[in-house]
């Protein structure tokens, strides 16, 4: 048995030691990637406490892995670079540009190609790269609401009333059919990247709990009871900026975030692993045992 929780734990490092590699790609894509496997590690974590009991060395290690795993501001990078790679895009040749559109929106793409339509676009694409970039600068819990408000402005750009003049054209040209090509709404990746950090803050805080409960045999009250000898602050809920939520169960407990709509479902996750990232569930971490 002894053997097994060594393995296992030996396993759980190695999943988010593939993540180090990502660490620095300043491409959305990746990052994307870096967080779909750091979910994988944080599963493979879940059951690793839901079977056994690591020893206290383990389990510290483990807790220092996911800490430093959660890195905030990732997706900041990501959009500093994706800035790069769409200000070199946009200065591509007429033809070329052309290239990145199905043949349905050439006519609108067509408009953008001239000089000054060309200058337009790469005025209005790193605009509209800024602003997210901003928004990703601000605090975790602030950064759901600010991508938000980016996105909401985008959607009142367009003028659906009577036939638009050329003028109009142009402009619907360039936050519609080419922003959009060029600059993804980043709603759902910021609830991914938040849904993933606490995820990894769960983990942590219930692996302070099995050190907890290896020391006193018994699990804590409440997280306050992890301080400091186990956890020098509680974390915090990505979504809200409060402390992690933690349940005793009839067996175990849950450890969790109040999830995108920051209210508290009294622990109730996904059904069958479905999304974390949809209102109405909480993102738990629960430990059957």
């Amino acid at each position: 048995r002894h053997e097994g929780t060594a393995a296992a734990t030996e396993t759980v490092a190695a999943t988010f030691g593939v993540t180090n590699g990502l660490r620095q790609e300043p491409i959305i894509v990746s990052q994307l990637v870096r967080c779909g496997i750091q979910t994988v590690g944080v599963q493979e974590t879940r059951r690793l406490l839901n079977h056994d009991t690591p020893a206290d060395e383990q389990l510290a290690q483990l807790s220092d892995i996911l800490k430093r795993a959660e890195d905030p501001a990732a997706m900041k990078r990501a959009m500093i670079g994706e800035r790069a790679m769409k200000n070199t895009i946009v200065r591509v040749p007429p033809k070329q540009f052309l290239g990145y559109f199905d043949d349905s929106a050439d006519r609108i793409v067509r408009t953008v190609t001239g000089p000054e339509g060309r200058k337009d676009l790469h005025l209005t694409v790193l605009k509209w790269v800024n602003r997210y970039v901003e928004a990703l600068k601000k605090p975790l819990p602030e950064q759901l609401q600010a991508v938000a408000a980016v996105e909401k402005e985008r959607d009142q750009l367009y003028d659906s009333g009577g036939l638009p003049s050329p003028s109009k054209i142009h402009r619907m040209a360039l936050n519609s059919t080419v922003v959009r090509r060029f600059v993804p709404t980043q709603d759902h990746t910021t609830k991914i990247r938040l849904a993933t950090i606490a995820l990894l803050r769960n983990a942590r805080t219930a692996l302070a709990v099995e050190r907890y409960r290896l020391t006193n045999n018994d699990l804590p009250s409440t997280l306050s009871d992890l301080k400091p000898e186990f956890l020098d602050a509680i974390p915090s809920d990505p979504f809200t900026g409060e402390p992690l939520k933690y349940k005793r169960l009839d067996t175990g407990y849950t450890v969790y975030s109040l999830g995108v709509d920051a209210k508290d479902q009294g622990g109730k996750g996904p059904t069958g692993g479905g999304d974390r990232v949809k209102k109405g569930i909480d993102i738990p971490f629960p430990v059957r045992r």
